[in-house]
Formats: structure tokens, C-alpha cells, sequence
């Protein structure tokens, strides 16, 4: 598939999204940049907490909730921010859907924009045949689960993924259902171990929905202000640019 047609079919599956990442990521970027809150506080939310380094720098696929008080959902949000930030940076393969904060989204358009973002990064399955094979099943997907099959195979060309999810960006009714078939599609990159490394980050604030209990899962809770007084150092690392070097080699290295 050649440079050009490559471009006008990402810019024909980009063109019918409804949820537009890259345009709620500058939002955000921005309401975090004009808040009164040190930019540290948001690095160290994550770097000061074991179960957060525990999960980054395991070498396996796995998933961590992240829940912050209604009260400190701006310093949940700031540092989802950060995180998405920093990944993209060193060259990993992200794919967010963070808040909005003038609407909610149904599950179907977060899942068609994780879809694009991957297809955008996955430069290994960009060959006629196979590009146009997932393009198709794309177009013809009748729900959440034939997205989530869908997913699942494209991520399954890269080494190491990070999918960060705000479950605030999506209808109530919807979070409890889409953080299931993230279980799901968890569930299949461990059943392929050693592979790819799939690693998953879901937050919320607030009472919003409760992660359903996964044996062996990461918990961070964010809240209250004795917590965020530890946050004082100026350090400019942040806990994500760990990952490469304990992920980045396949057990047999």
C-alpha cells in the first residue's frame, strides 16, 4: 500500500470519529497548565506509589485502577495528562481516551477511536491485503465485542502497548461494561505470554463506577491532603520512562 493511499484511508476512518483524541488531550494539557497546581504534584502522584512502579516495571501484561476522591479529581486528571505526555515522547505505543469536560461518550466511539489511533501507529500491518482486511472489519463491526476483536489483533503487532482510559470520558451505563471486555482482551495477551506486553490503566474519580474485583490487580487510590503534602520534590522524571528498559526485552534476551 503505497504512502498515499495509506493516508487516505486513515484520513477516511479519522474523518467519521466522534471522539477525537488528540483534540481532548490539548484540552486537557491546557486546563491542567492554567490550574494552581505545582507540576510536580502531578508527576509525583504516580512516582511516589508502589503499586504504580510495581505495575509499569513488570515485565508482563497487566492492568491498574486508579481512583482519586471527587475532591482531587483535577490532580487525577493533571496526571493522567503528564502520563500520556511522557509516553508518547520516548516512541512507546499509546493509545488514551482522557475526559472531555463538556461531554460523555458512548463505549462504541471510544473503542472507534482506539482502533484509528492503533491503526496510525501499527506501521507493520500497513500491506494491502492486511490493512484492507482490518479496514473492512472496521466498517462492517456491529458492536463492542467485534471492536474489541478487532483491537486485540492490531495490537498484537507491537512489542509493548499502553492503553490509558479516564472512565469519565464515557456514559455511566457504559464504564462497567467497557472495563469488562478490557479484562477481556487483557485476558488473551496473557494466554500468548511470552509476546506482546499489553498494559492497561483505568482511573476515575468520584463514585462514578467501581472497577469490578481482578485477582492480582494494581490499586492506586488518590485523595486527601496529607497525601498530596509527600508530593514536594522537583524531580522531572516521571515513572512511565522506566518501563522501556524492563519491558523493551522478550524473556529469551
Amino acid at each position: 500500500m503505497s504512502e498515499i493511499q495509506l493516508t487516505q484511508a486513515l484520513r477516511t476512518v479519522s474523518s467519521s470519529l466522534i471522539f477525537n483524541h488528540m483534540t481532548i488531550l490539548q484540552q486537557s494539557i491546557q486546563l491542567r497548565d492554567r490550574r494552581r497546581v505545582r507540576w510536580d504534584q502531578y508527576a509525583m502522584v504516580f512516582q511516589k506509589a508502589h503499586s504504580f512502579n510495581k505495575w509499569i516495571s513488570s515485565a508482563d501484561s497487566s492492568r491498574i485502577s486508579i481512583r482519586s476522591t471527587f475532591k482531587d479529581r483535577n490532580i487525577l486528571s493533571g496526571s493522567l495528562t503528564l502520563a500520556v505526555e511522557y509516553l508518547r515522547k520516548p516512541g512507546i505505543a499509546a493509545l488514551w481516551a482522557l475526559q472531555c469536560r463538556t461531554q460523555a461518550y458512548d463505549s462504541t466511539e471510544i473503542l472507534e477511536s482506539l482502533i484509528c489511533q492503533a491503526l496510525k501507529l501499527d506501521s507493520a500491518s500497513h500491506t494491502d491485503l492486511t490493512f484492507s482486511f482490518q479496514l473492512r472489519r472496521y466498517l462492517d463491526a456491529q458492536g463492542d465485542e467485534d471492536y474489541f476483536n478487532i483491537l486485540a489483533d492490531i495490537l498484537s503487532h507491537f512489542k509493548l502497548i499502553y492503553i490509558i482510559i479516564q472512565l469519565e470520558a464515557m456514559f455511566f451505563e457504559a464504564a462497567s461494561r467497557f472495563q469488562r471486555h478490557l479484562d477481556g482482551l487483557l485476558d488473551r495477551f496473557k494466554t500468548r505470554a511470552p509476546g506482546p506486553i499489553l498494559k492497561i490503566l483505568v482511573a476515575s474519580s468520584g463514585p462514578l463506577v467501581s472497577p469490578p474485583q481482578v485477582r492480582n490487580q494494581q490499586v492506586l487510590r488518590i485523595g486527601g491532603k496529607k497525601q498530596l503534602k509527600k508530593y514536594t520534590t522537583r524531580s522531572t522524571s516521571l515513572a512511565p520512562l522506566k518501563c522501556r528498559q524492563s519491558c523493551d526485552h522478550s524473556p529469551d534476551d
